[in-house]
């Protein structure tokens, strides 16, 4: 039989895995790049060329994001008793985690709301 601290060896190098390469992977988005600039090239007016400059909306996955922090979070509380070093690796996938998040979040993602501030700006005047 294979013990449990023979198994967590799979679940942290797992999870520093899912950090080094998830991370990278959030940040490097070359298809999107790409397809942007596609875009800007075939784009033939005002309208057109204005949202072939913005970020693509609609493909953040949240949910995506959301439930692979969850099981790295659940993995590191559960293994944390038998493997310590599960806890390193869950610091390391969240350290990293939160600044690619920060990143996309500031300045690649947008809504389908997003105004930019311009209604906050009227609201504070219409006062």
């Amino acid at each position: 039989t294979v013990g449990i601290p023979q198994v967590s060896t799979f679940f942290v190098l797992f999870i520093v895995n899912a950090a080094l390469v998830g991370a990278s992977r959030k940040l490097c988005l070359p298809y999107r790049y790409v397809m942007r600039k596609l875009k800007l090239c075939f784009a033939r007016t005002d309208f057109d060329i204005e949202e072939a400059s913005y970020p693509i909306i609609g493909e953040t996955r949240f949910g995506a994001f959301f439930g692979m922090d969850t099981y790295v979070f659940l993995v590191c509380t559960c293994y944390a008793p038998v493997a310590p070093i599960t806890v390193a690796a869950g610091v390391v996938y969240f350290a990293l985690h939160v600044v690619s998040n920060r990143y996309l979040f500031a300045y690649h993602f947008r809504t389908d709301f997003d105004s930019g501030g311009v209604l906050g700006l009227s609201a504070v005047r219409a006062l």
